[in-house]
This record gives structure tokens, sequence and C-alpha cells, in this order.
């Protein structure tokens, strides 16, 4: 399914976060932005939400990888959803996470002590370069990375 991105103002971002000042706080930052942002605190009203809204993408916060890659297949499964990329908010950063949060539809993670700006510059391009955010590229080096956010989808699509 192609996904077809509307305007930066309109852009349908669904976060998901179980904690509600980290929930508000990233919302706040998105919706400075122009974002229309949806908040989820748990799996049941981000599902309520994808079936009632619109959603370019989806920020996911997860404490344990594979709780993590178990929701993200769990938000996907309709194929309305499939195409849908998630930035996932992570705890630690290794090859081993990157790869399997690549597998659920990642196209970027972030580490949870996240620079707000940071997340809202790859929010933004996972919106506007979805070429540029699923281009192939060689796996950064881990231990020479500057920023705390790594690029997840190596392969050509």
């Amino acid at each position: 399914m192609e996904r077809f991105h509307r305007s930066h103002s309109q852009a349908g971002i669904l976060v998901i976060e179980p904690d509600a000042l980290f929930l508000t706080a990233i919302g706040g930052a998105l919706d400075l932005q122009g974002h229309k942002v949806i908040l989820a605190r748990t799996e049941s009203v981000a599902q309520q939400a994808l079936q009632s809204q619109f959603v370019d993408l989806i920020v996911l916060s997860i404490d344990h990888l594979e709780d993590g890659c178990q929701f993200a297949a769990r938000l996907r499964q309709s194929e309305d959803h499939a195409e849908i990329p998630i930035i996932f908010i992570v705890p630690e950063m290794s090859r081993h996470w990157a790869a399997s949060l690549q597998e659920q539809g990642g196209v970027f993670c972030i580490l949870r002590s996240l620079d707000p700006n940071d997340l809202i510059d790859l929010v933004d391009k996972a919106l506007w370069m979805p070429h540029v955010a699923r281009r192939a590229s060689p796996p950064p080096s881990f231990s020479q990375t500057a920023k705390d956010w790594v690029k997840l989808d190596w392969r050509l699509l």
C-alpha cells in the first residue's frame, strides 16, 4: 500500500508512551511544530486511535525489546497500518535492538534521554523523506555515533 503524506501541519502522529509526563512533553514538542498529535498511554487507546484517526507516523516508547517488538507488530497487523513508519524511543542502543526494531517497521530509534530537537528532526525526516529514511546505508558504528539516535532501515526497498 502506498502512503501519501499530507502537509506538514496536518501530519498525524500517534505517540505511545506509558509515562504521562513524558507523553505530554513529547506531544507538546510535536504539537508546537504544527503536527496533529494523538496521545496514547496504553495499547488499547493506541489501537482505537489507529482505527479512528489517520496516522502518518508512530512514535513508540518501549522498555523491553521483545515486548516492544510484539507491540509494534500488533499495531501494524491491519493492512491499512502495515506501512506506517515507527520511530522507537528506547532505553539502550545496540545492533541487536536496531535489527529487531527494523524488522517491526522502525525507521529510527532514539535513546529515551532524548533531546526534543533530535526527535523533531527524526519526525521531519520520516514524514518528508521516507525514501531517505528507508534508503540503504551501511550499519552505523555505535562506538563512533555522536548523536543519540540511529537510522534503522539499511535495506533497499
